[in-house]
C-alpha cells in the first residue's frame, strides 16, 4: 500500500539524502530531537538543525509520522538553512491531548512555536497533513512566512452540499476500516504497520523505526486526528489570506492525494499562479533528465492545464537516477536533489 507518497517528493528527496548526506552512525536514533513548553502548555518536541545565521525553515510533517521521519531531509536543508522539524500535536515528543486537532490548532501550536524561539519570519514547508497546516499558517499569520512550500497535499475536501449527498471516500481506503479498528499497544512490526510504512525504497531502518514513532501514537488518537479534523477540512475558505509566494511539489504517482487535488491547488492559492514550481516528469533516461529538470524547478515555470492534464508523473525517476547511476558529490544526481530542496525557497530571491 503505497500510504501518502508513492514516488513522491519529500520520500525520494529524503532517499537521495540518505545516500548522499552522511548522518552520524553512533549516535542513538532521534537523538537531535529536543523538547520546549509552548505560551499554551503545551510540550512540542523538535529538531533543530543548521547554522543559526542562516535563514529559518519550519517543515511540518504528515499524519502519524514526526520530526525523525525527515532527518535525512533536515539534514541536507541545514546545508543552507536553519531548519526546525516540529512533531506536530499528537505526533512524536509532542503532548497528545484527547482534543483538539483542526488544521487552526496545528497551526496555532507552530505559531506558538516561532514565538517561544523568537522568529519573526521563516520559510514554512508542509508534507501531506503538514501541507494543510502550512497553508493554514500562511492564511492566518501571513506575516511570519516568507515563502510557502506546500509538498504531495491538498486544498481540502468541500462540505457536504446536503444530507443526502453520498459521504467521501475513506481518506485511506481499506486502511481507514483498519485504523477504526486499532487497538493499544498497537504492534509496530503487525501488518498494518507494515502495510502503513511500506514506502518502495525507503531505507528499512527508518521505517522499522518510523513504524515505532507511530506505534505510540495512541489507538484512540489516530482515530481523533482524523475525526476532528474533518471540523475545518475545506481550506478553500481562507486560501486568498495567504500572501507568500508559493511552490507546489507532488508526485504523479500520489495514491492519497491525486491530479484533482494538485490542480485545484494551482486554482485556489493565490501566489501559486506566478511562483509554481511542478515536479512533473516522465523519465526516459538519465541523460539530459537532470538539467531539464532544474532548469524547469528553478525558473518555476508556469505549467498550463492541458499540460498538467497530459503529464503530471514521475515515473520512477528515482529508479533511473538513483539505483541506476548512484549518488555521490560527482554526480549530478547531488544537484537534483540541492535543486529539489532548494527551489521552493529561492523565489524572488
Amino acid at each position: 500500500m503505497r500510504r501518502l507518497i508513492s514516488l513522491a517528493v519529500v520520500v525520494w528527496v529524503t532517499m537521495l539524502a540518505t545516500r548522499g548526506v552522511a548522518a552520524d552512525a553512533a549516535a542513538p536514533w532521534g537523538a537531535e530531537r529536543k523538547s520546549t513548553v509552548l505560551a499554551s502548555g503545551m510540550t512540542m518536541g523538535y529538531v533543530e538543525l543548521g547554522d543559526s545565521s542562516k535563514p529559518v525553515l519550519v517543515f511540518l510533517h504528515g499524519f502519524t509520522n514526526s520530526s525523525l521521519g525527515y532527518l535525512p531531509l533536515g539534514r541536507l536543508l541545514a546545508v543552507r538553512y536553519h531548519v526546525f522539524l516540529l512533531d506536530q500535536r499528537g505526533h512524536g515528543a509532542t503532548d497528545k491531548p484527547e482534543c483538539c486537532y483542526t488544521r487552526l490548532d496545528y497551526a496555532h501550536d507552530a505559531k506558538l512555536f516561532l514565538d517561544k524561539m523568537g522568529i519573526a519570519r521563516a520559510h514554512v514547508a508542509g508534507h501531506s497533513l503538514g501541507g494543510m497546516v502550512a497553508q493554514t499558517f500562511a492564511a492566518f499569520w501571513p506575516e511570519r512566512v516568507d515563502k510557502l512550500m506546500v509538498i504531495g497535499s491538498t486544498i481540502g475536501r468541500r462540505s457536504l452540499p446536503s444530507p443526502d449527498s453520498p459521504p467521501y471516500p475513506p481518506t485511506f481506503g481499506p486502511l481507514d476500516a483498519e485504523i477504526r479498528a486499532l487497538k493499544d499497544p498497537i504492534d509496530p512490526d503487525s501488518a498494518f504497520m507494515k502495510a502503513w510504512w511500506e514506502v518502495p525504497g525507503l531505507d528499512p531502518q527508518i521505517q522499522y523505526h518510523m513504524r515505532r514513532e507511530s506505534a505510540r501514537i495512541p489507538a484512540h488518537l489516530w482515530r481523533a486526528m482524523l475525526d476532528q479534523g474533518e471540523v475545518s477540512r475545506d481550506l478553500r475558505s481562507t486560501a486568498k489570506k495567504i500572501t507568500a509566494p508559493t511552490l507546489l511539489l507532488f508526485g504523479g504517482k500520489d495514491a492519497l492525494f491525486n491530479a484533482a487535488d494538485n490542480k485545484e491547488l494551482m486554482v485556489w492559492l493565490p501566489h501559486a499562479n506566478h511562483a509554481l514550481g511542478i515536479v512533473a516528469w516522465r523519465a526516459v533516461g538519465f541523460p539530459g533528465l537532470v538539467d531539464q529538470f532544474v532548469g524547469e524547478i528553478s525558473q518555476f515555470r508556469q505549467v498550463s492545464t492541458d499540460e498538467f492534464a497530459l503529464g503530471i508523473v514521475f515515473d520512477r525517476l528515482l529508479d533511473r537516477v538513483v539505483h541506476a547511476h548512484g549518488v555521490d558529490a560527482g554526480d549530478p544526481g547531488l544537484h537534483l536533489k540541492l535543486a529539489v530542496v532548494d527551489a521552493g525557497l529561492v523565489i524572488g530571491e
